[in-house]
C-alpha cells in the first residue's frame, strides 16, 4: 500500500491534546487518542471486500452505523459553530491573539492504515471540533459567553466525540474479534 501524507492544523491546544498529546509533547494522557481512532476505521474499511461475505457485510454494517453517528455529530458541532460565528460577528469587538498559532499535522499513513471516505468524515468532524472549541473561545474572549459556560459547551463537545471513538472502538475490537471466528468457520 502506497504511504499517503494528509497536512491539516489545529487551532486550539485542547483539540491537538485529544487528536496526539505528543503534537504536544505529552506522554502523560493515557486516553483513546484520535489519531488511533482514525487508523482503525481504516481497519474495518479494508474489509468491506474481505473474500468473506459474513466479514464483508459485517464491516459494511459497522461503517454504515459508524457513518451515521459522525454525521449527526458533524451536523450538530456544524449548527453550534454556526450560532457562535454569527454571534461573534454580530458583536462590536473584536480580539486578536498574536501568539496563538496554529498546530500543524502532517498524518502519513503508510502499511495498514490508509484513507478512506469513512475515517476522512470523521477526520472532517473532528476539524470541525477544533473550530467549535477555538470558537467558544473567541466568544468567551469578548464576553460573549462566561468561562463556566466555556467549560460546559467545550466539555459537552469533547464528551461527544469521545463517547463516539470509545464506543466504536469497542465495537471494532468486537468486529476484529468476530472476524477470526467467522474465518476460521469457513
Amino acid at each position: 500500500m502506497n504511504s499517503t501524507e494528509l497536512e491539516f492544523e489545529f487551532h486550539d491546544r485542547y483539540s491537538a491534546m485529544i487528536w496526539n498529546p505528543q503534537l504536544l509533547n505529552d506522554s502523560t494522557v493515557k486516553a483513546l487518542k484520535a489519531e488511533f481512532f482514525f487508523n482503525i476505521i481504516f481497519s474495518v474499511f479494508r474489509d468491506k471486500n474481505h473474500s468473506n461475505k459474513k466479514v464483508s457485510e459485517s464491516a459494511t454494517e459497522l461503517l454504515s452505523k459508524l457513518n451515521k453517528d459522525i454525521l449527526q455529530i458533524h451536523d450538530d458541532f456544524d449548527v453550534k459553530l454556526r450560532e457562535i460565528n454569527f454571534c461573534i460577528s454580530e458583536n462590536p469587538f473584536t480580539v486578536t491573539f498574536n501568539n496563538t498559532e496554529a498546530i500543524n499535522v502532517v498524518l502519513k499513513t503508510e502499511n495498514n492504515s490508509g484513507v478512506c471516505p469513512d475515517n476522512a468524515i470523521f477526520l472532517k468532524t473532528f476539524l470541525l471540533f477544533d473550530q467549535l472549541v477555538s470558537a467558544l473561545g473567541k466568544a468567551r474572549s469578548i464576553s460573549l459567553i462566561t468561562n463556566k459556560d466555556y467549560f460546559t459547551q467545550r466539555k459537552s463537545a469533547q464528551s461527544t466525540i469521545r463517547n463516539l471513538m470509545e464506543m466504536f472502538n469497542i465495537e471494532v475490537k468486537r468486529f476484529h474479534a468476530s472476524k477470526k471466528v467467522k474465518i476460521n468457520n469457513n
